[in-house]
């Protein structure tokens, strides 16, 4: 098993309140992403134009897989999910080599 590293890119729907989004990120990771099996970490990045990417360490790429299904049954990760513009999200992996 390889560590495998999520990364999801997007933009925010027009009209979401950044503050908000960054208040429902923090909820996001410290009451969904850090009890799920094989977490490691998380960072929300954005360029500061409009593109943001959440990159995420998981143990495994089982582990990354298995969180997109718990995803949808999370109230928190609905509220994170609600900012985002699902026509400009991409999402690739990346296995970690050294």
């Amino acid at each position: 098993m390889k560590s495998t590293v999520e990364i999801t890119r997007f933009k925010l729907k027009e009209g979401a309140d950044v503050s908000e989004f960054l208040k429902a990120s923090v909820q996001f990771l410290e009451k969904f992403l850090k009890s799920q099996s094989g977490f490691v970490s998380r960072n929300l990045i954005t360029n500061g134009e409009g593109v943001w990417a959440d990159l995420a360490t998981w143990e495994s790429m089982e582990a990354a897989q298995a969180v997109e299904t718990a995803m949808t049954k999370n109230e928190h990760a609905g509220v994170y999910c609600s900012f985002i513009d699902f026509e400009s999200m991409s999402m690739e992996h990346f296995y970690i080599e050294q």
